[in-house]
């Protein structure tokens, strides 16, 4: 009776507490793109010598909504958990949509739902063990690049290299890669994989943007926690899956000549899928 009770109370906490951590994700994503972009600009406007312009593009309140003053806050950390601290009050309040301009997106309550069942999965293939942490923050950074790249077609060096570097101090202990060398193999051909795609790309149709070296990096990441056997595994099932996606929209989309699209969700979707087929088969 007992272990009944822990095997259906057990999912559902992994599961609610998935979704509110969910929550915290859609604030990065809805946040952390504005905040790069502002900085890009000051950057640019610097570069050329227009420091009154570049001071203007520091950023401000990334949203008046927040109820938080940034501009008194230089660590971009400090800035995230001021978000989150916001995001949290609105929730105990029972008032979140306020954090969004008093309308919930859609985006967020499938980041919440995509959280929640793979932090359900998650616990149903580590179970409560060392490695059950290092892959929560694999899924949560994997979920938060994705829909970042979906939305702004960027994949952030600050999220992307924390992910390689885990990779490669977890599989130090042989977790999902067979070994250390084969994650740092792993590493070394998900981005030789990807950037010749990309150059071969750019060599053949050199009017259109191919892959970006976001994805590159990104896939790198991937190679790390995987290491270069089940690197192959991921690269099928995001290329298949990117292809019936384009599918899809070619044919939603017939008047359209050229769709821009990011592959980062897919190359997401991908390694996801290979963990669970690595470890559930």
């Amino acid at each position: 009776m007992i272990e009944n009770l822990y095997s259906v109370f057990l999912p559902g906490l992994l599961f609610f507490s998935g979704l509110f951590a969910g929550g915290l994700l859609n604030v990065i994503i809805e946040c952390y793109p504005i905040y790069l972009k502002k900085i890009w600009l000051a950057e640019a406007y610097e570069e050329i010598g227009d420091f009154e312009q570049a001071s203007l593009e520091q950023p401000r309140p990334i949203v008046g909504r927040v109820g938080f003053d940034f501009r008194y806050l230089q660590c971009l950390e400090i800035r995230t958990c001021s978000c989150c601290f916001s995001y949290v009050k609105c929730v105990i309040s029972g008032k979140r949509e306020e954090f969004f301009g008093g309308q919930y997106p859609f985006r967020a309550c499938l980041v919440e739902l995509i959280t929640g069942l793979l932090w359900v999965l998650n616990g149903h293939m580590f179970g409560f063990c060392w490695l059950f942490i290092p892959m929560l923050v694999l899924m949560s950074g994997l979920i938060v690049l994705a829909f970042i790249d979906f939305e702004h077609f960027i994949l952030p060096d600050q999220i992307v290299f924390p992910l390689l570097f885990l990779g490669l101090l977890v599989n130090t202990q042989s977790v999902i890669a067979t070994s250390a060398t084969s994650a740092i193999v792993g590493t070394v051909a998900g981005y030789l994989s990807l950037w010749i795609i990309r150059i071969a790309f750019r060599w053949f149709m050199p009017e259109q943007e191919g892959l970006g070296l976001g994805d590159c990096k990104m896939f790198a990441a991937i190679g790390a926690w995987l290491g270069w056997q089940h690197l192959i595994t991921a690269c099928i099932l995001s290329a298949f899956s990117c292809l019936g996606f384009i599918v899809v929209v070619k044919m939603m989309r017939e008047n359209d000549e050229y769709y821009r699209f990011a592959f980062g969700p897919w190359i997401s979707f991908g390694a996801i899928g290979t963990i669970c087929f690595s470890q559930l088969l």
